[in-house]
């Protein structure tokens, strides 16, 4: 009995709470003017800058920096690298 009491608590704290993180994107930026088969995101450790990967005919790698880290609203394009 002492068993169930305690799954029963174990249940209504864990699945019962709002102890979940949930994920929302709170900035935007549109890129389609750069390519328009965007492949892959990434950042750099400290979030200044942005790459982007493209799977087009050719290639690409675009690199954006970011003014604020990890703000995607603050890109502005730097390079792009068609490895090919």
């Amino acid at each position: 009995m002492k068993k169930i009491f305690l799954i029963s608590i174990f249940y209504i704290f864990f699945f019962c709470s709002n102890s979940f993180a949930f994920l929302e994107f709170k900035q935007e930026k549109d890129i389609s003017s750069d390519t328009k088969h965007l492949r892959g995101i990434t950042f750099n450790p400290d979030g200044s800058r942005m790459y982007v990967t493209a799977d087009e005919t050719n290639p690409v790698v675009i690199e954006y920096s970011l003014s604020v880290p990890f703000d995607i609203s603050t890109t502005s394009k730097t390079s792009a690298l068609y490895p090919n």
